[in-house]
């Protein structure tokens, strides 16, 4: 969980820092954001989504 929550920090930190810094438009920085974690949201669901299709004898738990 800590690292979870360091993560997200680190992510929200550098993206404002990049817009303070005048790299880029904070709309570009929001994007970026929200592929990020639509990308990830694909990934943990396809992982899930495999996971439930194994058979429970080979899914070590």
């Amino acid at each position: 969980m800590v690292d979870d929550t360091a993560a997200a920090g680190t992510t929200v930190t550098v993206g404002l820092s990049r817009v303070l810094l005048g790299a880029h438009w904070f709309t570009d920085v929001a994007v970026g954001w929200v592929t990020g974690a639509s990308w990830l949201s694909m990934i943990i669901t396809s992982h899930r989504l495999y996971l439930s299709t194994q058979d429970d004898d080979t899914v070590a738990e």
